[in-house]
């Protein structure tokens, strides 16, 4: 199933419902999480309703497709949320692509596994998807504009770089369209940074089992979802090195 077809099938109260379950808001003038309205507000179903309108866009001949998982309730996130973890495959590799910048038009067009529904079923497959395609802006508009940000930036830096000057590191990059979009900003410094790290860095040592489950978890997902013996293992990927 295309996403364009699941957001057209899928009830906006019941996509709402699953968001306002599983996530927050976040204000970041105070710098706080807020809980989410159980009633839609208007602005998702404005959202919704250009993600249904837009026609789907395939600009390349690789089959990509969404993978959701379910995570640990454990691991970082309060007790009773559930947590999903949206990202993408290639054709049939052991792989997972983030989803950032992405155009809404090349999202409608991906194909949601279908151990995906299976296993959480279309409400939840809908929610996670629409709150991974805002995550860079709520409208298609935004989105185009921060990806033509990024690009731009990119582009820079590239020039910077073959002018023999030192380009823009990556985090800078989005530090400028976060502060241009009104995002959180992270203004730690280096210090603080550091001392969170080795805080997850420990805490990461202790959560083995969770990343045995989820491991387990993801391999079982594209054991049903592709067939084991039609895997295509890449020796670089990411997961296996953790």
């Amino acid at each position: 199933m295309k996403v364009h077809e699941l957001f057209k099938k899928t009830d906006a109260d019941a996509i709402w419902r699953e968001i306002s379950q599983n996530h927050h808001g976040y204000d970041a003038d105070a710098c706080e999480e807020y809980e989410l309205p159980e009633d839609p507000p208007e602005v998702f179903i404005k959202a919704l309703e250009e993600m249904r309108t837009i026609e789907p866009l395939s600009s390349d001949e690789d089959l990509w497709r969404i993978v959701i998982v379910k995570h640990h309730k454990n691991y970082l996130h309060k007790e009773d949320e559930e947590h999903y973890d949206v990202t993408l495959i290639k054709n049939n590799e052991n792989m997972r692509y983030c989803g950032d910048l992405q155009k809404w038009e090349r999202w409608l067009d991906f194909d949601i596994c279908e151990t995906a529904i299976k296993w959480y079923g279309e409400a939840v497959c809908a929610a996670e998807i629409y709150w991974e395609m805002t995550f860079d802006g709520i409208t298609n508009d935004d989105v185009n504009a921060a990806i033509a940000d990024f690009e731009e930036a990119c582009e820079e830096s590239r020039a910077r770089k073959e002018a023999g000057e030192q380009p823009k590191s990556h985090k800078e990059v989005i530090r400028e369209i976060e502060e241009k979009y009104g995002k959180q900003v992270d203004d730690r410094t280096e210090e603080e940074i550091a001392a969170e790290q080795k805080r997850l860095d420990e805490y990461h040592k202790k959560s083995e089992e969770y990343h045995k489950i989820h491991r387990e978890t993801y391999q079982r997902f594209l054991d049903e979802e592709i067939g084991a013996e039609n895997v295509v293992e890449v020796e670089d990927y990411w997961w296996n090195k953790q």
